[in-house]
């Protein structure tokens, strides 16, 4: 599907905000979100020679930058609620380890760009043998949190919900 030069794919996706956005999505606005991949399940490849390479023998081939919303699928058929998985083999654009604040666990941080566009993928150091770098293709499973970057209205100001609720 496409609008005004941008394409859109159908993937089912966990809104990390949605408590804090749900009453401000009006009826057929158009959403930018901004989404995260955590894999769980991830292989890595040099470079894609290396990738192409790896795939010669295999019945199914995959293209260095390529996505399939595998939580729209299920073998149980329409009464499993849609996941929000994907299978994505994508280019590291770039690449670093970062430190989680909170826990202050290290976890590996990239800039994938796949078809239809660029994910923050975020991994555990643990499921890798090296770090990402530029130039590399990965290919995993993922888990999709997204957050909405633009296209909510305008929140209630606090003063007219306390009247609205006093009234």
């Amino acid at each position: 599907m496409s609008t005004r030069g941008a394409s859109f794919y159908p993937l089912a996706t966990q809104l990390d905000d949605l408590l804090l956005t749900r009453e401000r999505v009006s009826g057929g606005a158009m959403l930018e979100l901004g989404l995260c991949a955590f894999a769980h399940g991830l292989e890595v490849w040099a470079d894609e020679a290396a990738f192409t390479t790896a795939q010669a023998d295999e019945e199914v081939k995959f293209a260095a930058e390529s996505l399939i919303p595998a939580g729209l699928f299920s073998p149980e058929g329409p009464e499993r609620p849609e996941a929000a998985e994907v299978f994505l083999t994508g280019r590291v654009l770039e690449a670093g380890l970062r430190e989680n604040l909170a826990t202050g666990e290290t976890f590996q941080h990239a800039i994938v760009r796949t078809l239809g566009g660029s994910y923050d993928v975020l991994a555990s150091p643990r499921e890798l043998a090296a770090p990402l770098e530029p130039g590399n293709i990965i290919q995993g499973e993922f888990w999709l949190v997204g957050r909405v970057m633009s296209g909510l209205a305008e929140a209630p100001r606090p003063g007219l919900m306390h009247r609205l609720v006093r009234a």
